[in-house]
């Protein structure tokens, strides 16, 4: 509750407009954390998701600035007091000119994961509208250099878990494309079962390792 309170205040219609792609960060790891916290699946997992959240809130959070103060009218008094006569005015420097802005950082990085089932490439239900809210989050950034790298767990042979990595990075590519995304812009990779985040045995069916990891910048 506290982390869906600290999110909600900081995705104000200016920051998610100034930071598209860290705010769609956010908003995904959130439901991913909160995704796997209610439904049991590996801890790796849910630790993953809540980690990507929180160094996306700290981004955030290090990148914008509070909302200025509004000035506190004075308070009216029946009457004015005549000022006290004095000698000669004493002389005051001018005031010191506001500080300048920091100028926000030119580039923004992010990235999100998004777990695949048993032997599928694609994506469906709340994961896909995940990805579709990753992928507005792109489009409003404008320009950036995508790269997409496809898992697989060790379930299957090798070449078979190449493959499935491969189309598994080709689903979330085919999705960037019909979005509009600029496709020189994105780049894919497939690594099978040869770059697990958790290592198992052979032959082990693990969720946390059948994924496509998405980096943006």
């Amino acid at each position: 509750r506290d982390a869906r309170s600290q999110l909600v205040q900081i995705l104000t219609p200016a920051n998610t407009a100034t930071w598209p792609v860290l705010s769609a960060s956010a908003m995904v790891s959130y439901d991913c954390w909160v995704e796997v916290t209610e439904e049991g699946w590996d801890a790796p997992v849910m630790d993953y998701c809540r980690g990507n959240f929180e160094r996306a809130l700290v981004t955030l959070l290090q990148n914008t600035r509070p909302a200025p103060v509004a000035p506190v009218a004075p308070v009216a008094t029946e009457a004015p007091v005549a000022p006290v006569a004095t000698e000669a005015p004493v002389a005051t420097e001018a005031p010191s000119p506001p500080p300048a802005a920091a100028a926000e950082p030119a580039v923004q990085a992010a990235s999100s994961i998004f777990y695949f089932p048993f032997d599928e490439y694609r994506l469906t239900g709340q994961p896909l509208e995940m990805l579709d809210r990753f992928i507005a989050g792109i489009q409003a950034a404008g320009l950036a250099e995508i790269i997409i790298n496809g898992h697989a767990d060790r379930a299957g042979s090798e070449e078979y878990n190449l493959a499935l990595s491969e189309r598994r990075a080709r689903f979330v590519l085919d999705k960037l494309l019909a979005a509009g995304i600029d496709p020189s812009m994105i780049s894919y990779y497939a690594f099978g079962e040869t770059d697990p985040r958790v290592a198992t045995a052979d032959g082990v069916a693990d969720q946390t390792n059948r994924r496509v990891e998405i980096f943006i910048e």
